[in-house]
């Protein structure tokens, strides 16, 4: 408890990051990973921040992961613009991923139509290590990097209470390595939601998600999020994975502060892990 107390310390003071359009942000921490249309579109400026770890089994693998991203409504140019960065690390691996996204945005009388493109810079760091070679030899392993430029493409439809967004991202353009080939590893996914009874002392946000990967394998997210007096959230969701997350937020004023848990379905202690994601928020729209 204390751990997690000190993280959402940190993520609230020193973190700008990317509030709650409240419908989306406990279910996509960072919505431009997702579709480069989402920048610019529900705030006139947002940025987000985001961290998360977990621990495998009994063994000593923990991955960590953080995020960061902006965007801003270019009004004039019914256009949005928005920045992300993230970096994983786990072991000798470490992965890097630099995103720029732009929108163009339509009205359609009651909805609101984004069109999205996004280019990102992908940079993976591993250690090879020669079978050889002893552990106290280990970090005489030689170091292998891989640079790779990818394209994300989108749209999103939505009103004040709910949204579909369909995308194909990180279809790679660009790899300075023989063993990645340049097309044919984008993934395409679509994530729904609607929010009933908003704006009143309780309101239910059900939303879900389908992604098909490069290797054309399937993965289902249903989530359901309830919310009091449209300030307290919290929200449960299952997977075809194999695992669950149980969350919690409290969005106030122009900020916002949550987290979720991760954890599989079966419980061999083999397969065992956990997973920790602390989000935080500050948005606002300017006065005209």
């Amino acid at each position: 408890m204390r751990f997690i107390i000190t993280l959402l310390a940190f993520l609230t003071f020193f973190t700008f990051s990317y509030g709650q359009q409240s419908d989306i942000a406990h279910f996509i921490p960072q919505p431009l990973e997702l579709n480069p249309a989402f920048a610019g579109s529900f705030f006139d400026y947002k940025a987000n921040g985001y961290i998360s770890g977990y621990t495998v089994g009994r063994t000593a693998i923990s991955p960590k992961r953080m995020k960061f991203s902006s965007d801003i409504a270019l009004k004039k140019l019914n256009s949005g613009l928005g920045l992300n960065y993230s970096a994983k690390s786990m072991d000798e691996l470490k992965f890097k991923k630099l995103g720029l996204s732009y929108s163009y945005h339509i009205d359609l009388n009651k909805l609101n139509l984004k069109i999205g493109i996004g280019i990102q810079y992908i940079n993976d760091k591993t250690k090879i290590i020669s079978s050889w070679l002893s552990p106290e030899n280990y970090s005489n392993g030689q170091n292998v990097y891989l640079n790779r430029l990818a394209m994300s493409g989108g749209v999103l439809l939505h009103d004040q209470n709910g949204y579909i967004s369909i995308s194909y991202i990180d279809q790679y353009i660009y790899a300075d390595s023989d063993d990645v080939k340049p097309f044919g590893r984008g993934g395409f996914n679509i994530v729904s939601g609607y929010h009933f009874l908003k704006g009143g002392k309780f309101s239910f946000c059900p939303s879900a998600y389908y992604y098909i990967n490069p290797y054309n394998d399937m993965t289902m997210q249903l989530n359901l999020k309830a919310m009091i007096v449209n300030m307290v959230w919290v929200s449960a969701t299952i997977c075809t994975e194999g695992y669950y997350e149980l969350g919690a937020g409290v969005d106030f004023k122009n900020m916002s502060i949550g987290f979720r848990e991760i954890r599989p379905k079966s419980s061999d202690q083999y397969v065992s892990w956990s997973k920790l994601e602390i989000f935080a928020g500050l948005y606002f729209d300017r006065k005209e």
